[in-house]
Protein backbone atom coordinates (compact mmCIF):
# COMPACT_ATOMS: atom_id res chain seq x y z
CA UNK A 1 0.00 0.00 0.00
CA UNK A 2 1.35 3.53 -0.85
CA UNK A 3 0.35 6.32 1.54
CA UNK A 4 1.49 10.06 1.48
CA UNK A 5 1.02 12.76 3.84
CA UNK A 6 -2.68 14.21 3.37
CA UNK A 7 -3.81 10.88 2.62
CA UNK A 8 -3.69 9.06 6.10
CA UNK A 9 -7.31 10.91 7.35
CA UNK A 10 -9.48 11.41 4.79
CA UNK A 11 -12.70 13.34 5.48
CA UNK A 12 -16.00 10.81 5.62
CA UNK A 13 -14.39 8.37 3.36
CA UNK A 14 -17.46 5.93 3.22
CA UNK A 15 -19.44 8.46 0.83
CA UNK A 16 -17.22 7.32 -2.23
CA UNK A 17 -17.36 3.88 -1.18
CA UNK A 18 -20.77 3.41 -0.01
CA UNK A 19 -23.03 6.23 -0.76
CA UNK A 20 -21.89 7.40 -4.20
CA UNK A 21 -21.66 3.52 -5.01
CA UNK A 22 -25.37 2.92 -3.72
CA UNK A 23 -27.28 5.56 -5.51
CA UNK A 24 -25.26 4.97 -8.66
CA UNK A 25 -26.36 0.96 -8.51
CA UNK A 26 -29.85 2.56 -7.45
CA UNK A 27 -29.53 4.89 -10.46
CA UNK A 28 -28.24 1.98 -12.98
CA UNK A 29 -31.31 -0.37 -11.60
CA UNK A 30 -34.18 2.36 -12.29
CA UNK A 31 -32.24 2.88 -15.77
CA UNK A 32 -32.32 -0.77 -16.78
CA UNK A 33 -36.18 -1.07 -15.25
CA UNK A 34 -37.47 1.17 -17.70
CA UNK A 35 -35.45 0.64 -20.75
CA UNK A 36 -36.40 -3.42 -20.55
CA UNK A 37 -39.49 -1.91 -19.91
CA UNK A 38 -39.58 0.60 -22.98
CA UNK A 39 -37.61 -2.49 -24.98
CA UNK A 40 -35.18 0.45 -25.68
CA UNK A 41 -31.80 1.48 -24.10
CA UNK A 42 -32.40 4.69 -23.37
CA UNK A 43 -30.09 7.74 -23.25
CA UNK A 44 -28.99 7.54 -20.24
CA UNK A 45 -28.49 3.64 -20.26
CA UNK A 46 -26.19 3.92 -22.79
CA UNK A 47 -24.24 6.57 -21.18
CA UNK A 48 -24.45 5.04 -17.97
CA UNK A 49 -23.12 1.30 -19.35
CA UNK A 50 -20.56 2.49 -21.66
CA UNK A 51 -18.85 5.03 -18.85
CA UNK A 52 -18.80 2.42 -16.63
CA UNK A 53 -16.24 0.29 -19.10
CA UNK A 54 -13.90 3.11 -19.73
CA UNK A 55 -12.91 3.04 -15.86
CA UNK A 56 -9.95 0.94 -16.34
CA UNK A 57 -8.30 4.02 -18.08
CA UNK A 58 -8.42 6.31 -14.70
CA UNK A 59 -5.57 4.53 -13.53
CA UNK A 60 -3.33 5.25 -16.50
CA UNK A 61 -4.55 9.00 -16.65
CA UNK A 62 -3.46 9.41 -12.94
CA UNK A 63 -0.11 7.86 -13.28
CA UNK A 64 0.35 10.36 -16.38
CA UNK A 65 -0.87 13.24 -13.74
CA UNK A 66 1.07 11.65 -10.85
CA UNK A 67 -2.89 11.31 -8.80
CA UNK A 68 -2.60 9.17 -6.13
CA UNK A 69 -5.42 8.17 -4.36
CA UNK A 70 -5.40 7.69 -0.40
CA UNK A 71 -5.16 3.84 0.75
CA UNK A 72 -8.11 4.15 3.02
CA UNK A 73 -10.33 3.16 0.33
CA UNK A 74 -10.58 -0.32 -0.70
CA UNK A 75 -8.58 -0.83 -3.59
CA UNK A 76 -8.14 -3.59 -6.20
CA UNK A 77 -5.27 -6.25 -6.40
CA UNK A 78 -4.20 -4.78 -9.88
CA UNK A 79 -0.46 -3.65 -9.98
CA UNK A 80 0.49 -2.66 -13.63
CA UNK A 81 3.30 -0.35 -15.30
CA UNK A 82 2.39 3.25 -16.10
CA UNK A 83 -0.88 3.01 -13.76
CA UNK A 84 -1.10 4.75 -10.65
CA UNK A 85 -0.53 2.26 -7.36
CA UNK A 86 -3.94 2.33 -5.56
CA UNK A 87 -7.14 1.51 -7.58
CA UNK A 88 -10.08 2.49 -5.23
CA UNK A 89 -12.94 -0.31 -5.81
CA UNK A 90 -15.63 2.28 -5.97
CA UNK A 91 -14.51 3.61 -9.28
CA UNK A 92 -16.50 1.64 -12.11
CA UNK A 93 -19.82 2.39 -10.77
CA UNK A 94 -18.44 5.91 -10.26
CA UNK A 95 -17.31 6.28 -13.96
CA UNK A 96 -21.23 5.24 -14.38
CA UNK A 97 -22.81 7.87 -12.51
CA UNK A 98 -20.34 11.02 -12.99
CA UNK A 99 -20.40 11.26 -16.64
CA UNK A 100 -24.05 10.68 -16.52
CA UNK A 101 -24.69 13.25 -14.74
CA UNK A 102 -21.87 15.48 -17.08
CA UNK A 103 -23.12 14.13 -20.57
CA UNK A 104 -26.80 14.93 -19.28
CA UNK A 105 -26.47 18.56 -18.42
CA UNK A 106 -24.33 19.29 -21.00
CA UNK A 107 -25.99 18.05 -24.01
CA UNK A 108 -29.24 19.74 -22.69
CA UNK A 109 -27.52 23.10 -22.09
CA UNK A 110 -25.84 23.38 -25.65
CA UNK A 111 -29.99 22.15 -27.06
CA UNK A 112 -31.47 24.75 -25.27
CA UNK A 113 -28.70 27.12 -26.13
CA UNK A 114 -29.52 26.15 -30.00
CA UNK A 115 -33.18 26.41 -29.37
CA UNK A 116 -32.96 29.97 -28.76
CA UNK A 117 -30.22 30.89 -30.78
CA UNK A 118 -31.00 28.30 -33.84
CA UNK A 119 -28.21 30.27 -36.21
CA UNK A 120 -25.36 29.71 -33.68
CA UNK A 121 -23.21 26.65 -35.16
CA UNK A 122 -23.40 23.83 -33.16
CA UNK A 123 -19.83 23.97 -32.44
CA UNK A 124 -20.36 27.20 -30.94
CA UNK A 125 -22.98 26.00 -28.65
CA UNK A 126 -20.65 23.31 -27.41
CA UNK A 127 -17.79 25.59 -26.79
CA UNK A 128 -19.33 28.51 -25.18
CA UNK A 129 -21.29 25.61 -23.06
CA UNK A 130 -18.60 22.94 -22.28
CA UNK A 131 -15.66 24.45 -22.30
CA UNK A 132 -16.35 26.62 -19.03
CA UNK A 133 -18.43 23.99 -17.53
CA UNK A 134 -15.79 21.31 -18.00
CA UNK A 135 -12.77 23.24 -17.13
CA UNK A 136 -14.85 24.63 -13.32
CA UNK A 137 -16.41 21.70 -12.91
CA UNK A 138 -12.73 19.42 -12.70
CA UNK A 139 -11.74 21.89 -10.66
CA UNK A 140 -14.10 22.14 -7.98
CA UNK A 141 -13.76 18.22 -7.69
CA UNK A 142 -9.95 18.45 -7.92
CA UNK A 143 -9.50 21.10 -5.08
CA UNK A 144 -12.35 19.59 -2.90
CA UNK A 145 -11.32 16.45 -3.42
CA UNK A 146 -7.85 17.51 -2.39
CA UNK A 147 -8.73 18.93 0.60
CA UNK A 148 -10.96 16.15 1.51
CA UNK A 149 -7.39 13.36 1.56
CA UNK A 150 -9.43 11.44 -1.22
CA UNK A 151 -6.20 11.82 -3.54
CA UNK A 152 -3.12 14.15 -3.78
CA UNK A 153 -0.38 14.76 -6.46
CA UNK A 154 2.70 13.45 -5.97
CA UNK A 155 4.10 16.01 -8.77
CA UNK A 156 2.59 18.61 -11.05
CA UNK A 157 3.49 19.58 -14.57
CA UNK A 158 2.92 23.47 -15.48
CA UNK A 159 1.56 25.98 -13.50
CA UNK A 160 -0.11 25.02 -9.82
CA UNK A 161 -1.23 26.25 -7.11
CA UNK A 162 -0.61 25.18 -3.21
CA UNK A 163 -3.43 23.60 -1.67
CA UNK A 164 -3.85 21.58 1.42
CA UNK A 165 -0.26 20.28 1.90
CA UNK A 166 -0.23 19.56 -1.94
CA UNK A 167 0.27 21.17 -5.56
CA UNK A 168 -2.28 21.53 -7.52
CA UNK A 169 -2.56 21.71 -11.39
CA UNK A 170 -4.29 25.15 -12.84
CA UNK A 171 -3.46 24.03 -16.85
CA UNK A 172 -2.46 20.47 -16.60
CA UNK A 173 -4.53 17.95 -17.19
CA UNK A 174 -7.84 20.40 -17.07
CA UNK A 175 -6.68 21.44 -20.24
CA UNK A 176 -7.04 17.99 -21.87
CA UNK A 177 -10.49 17.26 -19.91
CA UNK A 178 -11.81 20.07 -21.19
CA UNK A 179 -10.57 19.42 -24.51
CA UNK A 180 -12.27 16.05 -24.15
CA UNK A 181 -15.28 16.99 -22.60
CA UNK A 182 -15.92 19.50 -25.76
CA UNK A 183 -15.47 16.57 -27.80
CA UNK A 184 -17.92 14.51 -26.24
CA UNK A 185 -20.22 16.72 -25.95
CA UNK A 186 -20.29 17.42 -30.01
CA UNK A 187 -20.43 13.90 -30.36
CA UNK A 188 -23.72 13.40 -28.04
CA UNK A 189 -25.48 16.59 -29.21
CA UNK A 190 -24.91 16.08 -33.27
CA UNK A 191 -27.90 14.04 -33.64
CA UNK A 192 -29.55 12.43 -36.52
CA UNK A 193 -33.44 11.26 -36.02
CA UNK A 194 -32.93 11.54 -32.00
CA UNK A 195 -29.70 9.56 -31.71
CA UNK A 196 -26.12 10.26 -31.74
CA UNK A 197 -25.00 9.59 -35.51
CA UNK A 198 -22.24 8.01 -34.24
CA UNK A 199 -24.52 5.36 -33.77
CA UNK A 200 -25.72 5.19 -37.37
CA UNK A 201 -21.68 5.71 -38.45
CA UNK A 202 -20.93 2.77 -36.95
CA UNK A 203 -23.71 0.75 -38.21
CA UNK A 204 -25.85 0.21 -35.09
CA UNK A 205 -29.32 0.51 -37.08
CA UNK A 206 -29.02 -1.43 -39.71
CA UNK A 207 -31.15 -4.19 -38.30
CA UNK A 208 -34.84 -4.06 -37.74
CA UNK A 209 -35.91 -2.84 -34.01
CA UNK A 210 -35.38 -5.27 -31.45
CA UNK A 211 -32.50 -6.39 -29.05
CA UNK A 212 -30.27 -7.19 -31.21
CA UNK A 213 -29.89 -3.35 -32.34
CA UNK A 214 -30.23 -2.15 -28.82
CA UNK A 215 -27.13 -4.44 -28.55
CA UNK A 216 -25.63 -2.74 -31.31
CA UNK A 217 -26.10 0.19 -30.13
CA UNK A 218 -24.53 -0.01 -26.97
CA UNK A 219 -21.58 -1.51 -28.90
CA UNK A 220 -20.98 1.76 -30.88
CA UNK A 221 -21.57 3.74 -27.57
CA UNK A 222 -18.54 1.89 -25.78
CA UNK A 223 -16.63 2.09 -28.66
CA UNK A 224 -17.15 5.70 -29.31
CA UNK A 225 -17.24 6.75 -25.63
CA UNK A 226 -13.43 4.69 -25.06
CA UNK A 227 -12.30 5.95 -28.15
CA UNK A 228 -12.80 9.27 -27.61
CA UNK A 229 -11.53 9.42 -23.97
CA UNK A 230 -8.63 7.39 -24.48
CA UNK A 231 -7.41 9.53 -27.14
CA UNK A 232 -8.85 12.86 -25.73
CA UNK A 233 -7.67 12.80 -22.63
CA UNK A 234 -5.82 9.80 -21.25
CA UNK A 235 -2.96 9.42 -23.82
CA UNK A 236 -2.21 12.76 -24.00
CA UNK A 237 -1.29 12.76 -20.10
CA UNK A 238 0.56 9.79 -20.53
CA UNK A 239 3.07 11.63 -23.52
CA UNK A 240 3.28 14.71 -21.20
CA UNK A 241 4.63 12.77 -18.24
CA UNK A 242 6.77 10.41 -20.85
CA UNK A 243 7.88 14.24 -22.08
CA UNK A 244 7.99 16.56 -19.10
CA UNK A 245 7.54 14.73 -16.15
CA UNK A 246 10.09 13.29 -13.55
CA UNK A 247 10.49 10.18 -11.85
CA UNK A 248 8.49 10.10 -8.66
CA UNK A 249 8.55 7.33 -5.93
CA UNK A 250 4.96 7.27 -4.88
CA UNK A 251 3.51 7.28 -8.69
CA UNK A 252 6.63 4.95 -9.96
Amino acid sequence: MVIAAGLDRPLVPWLFQYVFSAAGLVLLAVLLFRSFRRRRLSYATLLFLSAVTMFWQEFYADWGAYLLYTNRFALMPWHSALTSPNKPWFMPISYGWYFTVIFTLIPFAVLRLRARRPEMPLVVAVLVVAVPFFYLWDAVVEFSSVGAGYWTYANTVGPALHFHGTRVGLLHPLEFFTAYGALMAFLLTWRADGSPTFERLLGAHRRPPGWNTELRRLGAWIITMNAVYWFGFTVWLLLVRHAFGAANRLVP
